[in-house]
């Protein structure tokens, strides 16, 4: 795992930043690729983001990871694994996070809105191929640390070669109209 980051925070002058909070970010691939939800109701509203959250006092990162994904997606994972750190300095709201990427494998069952008011849909992406506009975090591990999505797409791409049993991604998922 590698930090990284601008430096020190910058306060904004017209009452400063809030945090810095921790954000924990669930990379989930499959089949070559990542599933991206897009944000709406809060910070980072019409961006896509990995699954993720704040982490909750006393909880561990995996945890943290494991509880986002369940909540958000409906998807369980077995085998969370720390891979970067982002320092997310987000003048615009205001906001500070410092955001912890954690890979998790061995997800079962297919992604599902849960939180409506915060996503509106699930969509599983190629790296290289990536819907815009990224939410901050994201995008800073994007373009800081492209290997690491990649890495974790190709890893997942070859285990589903493996195991040529796994059925093929549901590509998009949206609410029922």
């Amino acid at each position: 795992m590698e930090a990284q980051g601008d430096g020190p925070a910058e306060v904004a002058p017209a009452g400063g930043l809030r945090g810095p909070y921790v954000g924990v970010a669930s990379i989930v691939c499959r089949n070559g690729q990542v599933l991206l939800g897009e944000r709406c109701g809060s910070h980072g509203a019409d961006t896509w983001a990995l699954s993720g959250g704040k982490l909750q006092v006393g909880e561990s990162i995996e945890a943290c990871a494991l509880r986002e994904l369940e909540e958000e997606t409906g998807l369980r994972g077995g085998h969370p694994r720390l891979l970067a750190v982002t320092n997310d300095v987000m003048t615009d709201e205001g906001l500070h996070f410092v955001t912890i990427f954690v890979e998790v494998t061995g997800v079962v069952g297919e992604p599902e809105i849960r939180e409506p008011h915060r996503c509106r849909g699930w969509r599983w992406c190629t790296p290289k191929y990536m819907p815009e506009p990224l939410f901050g975090p994201l995008r800073g591990l994007v373009e800081r640390h492209p290997e690491v999505l990649h890495q974790c797409c190709n890893d997942s791409l070859l285990d589903w070669a493996a195991h040529s049993r796994l059925s093929p991604p549901n590509l998009l998922v949206r609410p029922a109209a």
